[in-house]
């Protein structure tokens, strides 16, 4: 399980890095951690339209991976174990991501529907992006409180589930690191220089 966890989590970077690169984006290295993966690389100047597209993109790949492995199971039902556990495994990944919680892909598109939003009512860009950001904020910390009740509920059942607590804490950190700082992507180069 493990394994294919990680498998999937590296095709759900892979998908962003691949959506990255068709807008002119590169991401340079993928970065497996004990709660998921993250893609690094400088996407400045990118635009709202265009990072929904990027963050879309890992969990629809994902989306597709599980119905490509229901459709296998179905069609030879003998792979029952293993297409279970990609699966579930994919479904997963892209479920988590499409939460409306920064960092998540779920939060960063909701973050730049937010901000276009408000640009349309305010001409303002970076008082349009604080306010989405604030809001945003909100959504993750209400999240990460949910996912900790639900650790201190589990607790004094007498059940200790720390991917409750992990993913809280992550969240949490997520909703106030690296406000004051943009993603960084670097934008691809094609220009050709004669030596």
């Amino acid at each position: 399980m493990f394994l294919m966890s990680a498998l999937v989590a590296i095709q759900h970077e892979c998908a962003h890095a691949f959506a990255s690169a068709r807008l002119g984006y590169k991401l340079n290295k993928i970065v497996l951690m004990p709660f998921g993966a993250i893609i690094d690389g400088d996407l400045r100047g990118i635009t709202c339209k265009d990072e929904i597209f990027v963050a879309a993109c890992g969990p629809l790949c994902n989306l597709i991976t599980a119905g490509f492995f229901v459709v296998l199971w179905w069609l030879t039902p003998t792979m029952y174990a293993f297409t279970d556990t990609a699966c579930t495994s994919s479904l997963s990944i892209a479920l988590v991501n499409l939460l409306p919680a920064y960092p998540l892909d779920g939060g960063r598109i909701v973050k730049c529907a937010l901000t276009n939003a408000f640009q349309k009512r305010q001409p303002n860009p970076q008082k349009a992006e604080e306010k989405a950001g604030k809001i945003c904020r909100g959504i993750t910390l209400f999240f990460a409180a949910v996912l900790l009740f639900a650790f201190l509920l589990l607790l004094f059942q007498k059940t200790v589930n720390f991917t409750l607590l992990l993913f809280a804490l992550f969240l949490a950190v997520g909703a106030f690191g690296n406000k004051d700082k943009q993603a960084v992507y670097d934008r691809l180069d094609f220009s050709r220089t004669d030596a």
